[in-house]
């Protein structure tokens, strides 16, 4: 049984076939180790794009290394279910090099980078979050962001 007042940290990772949980808990210096099930259509995906919300993660697009195994694909991991689904809307473009970042309350996610075979134009798309299973619906922002600003680069931001 966990004491509620114990400090335990999570940490997730995922590589290829591979998945892993780490949970360190502070009070008695411990770490606790657990295989995760990798979701079959992410297995061969690198570069996917991915934020923490709500005690999930969601995972946008990816590369694989065929040009066949590229995705435009949304799915969700549960932490509290360690459950995995898929989305059945898409992403609209690929991205490459890009940022997900949630919103203060959460309730939204938004997604920086440069589209995939359209020049690498720069965009911003903005997607809500529900907690409700199933629940996600892509609002398409499409800010270019050469418009806002053409002397804008993304790389200084590094």
């Amino acid at each position: 049984m966990k004491d509620s007042n114990q400090k335990t940290q999570q940490m997730l990772l995922f590589h290829k076939s591979t998945g892993l949980s780490i949970e360190y808990i502070e009070d008695k210096n411990i770490f606790k180790f657990h295989k995760i099930r990798v979701y079959s259509p992410i297995k061969s995906l690198s570069l996917c794009t991915y934020v923490a919300v709500n005690d999930c993660i969601l995972f946008f697009g990816g590369f694989g290394s065929l040009e066949s195994d590229t995705s435009n694909g949304i799915y969700k991991y549960s932490m509290e279910d360690s459950k995995w689904m898929r989305f059945e809307q898409t992403l609209p473009y690929l991205f490459k090099d890009a940022v997900a970042v949630p919103s203060g309350d959460n309730m939204c996610v938004h997604i920086l980078g440069a589209r995939e075979n359209e020049d690498n134009a720069l965009s911003h798309m903005r997607t809500k979050v529900g907690k409700e299973e199933g629940e996600a619906k892509i609002e398409q922002i499409q800010l270019e962001l050469r418009e806002m600003n053409d002397d804008f680069d993304f790389k200084k931001l590094t």
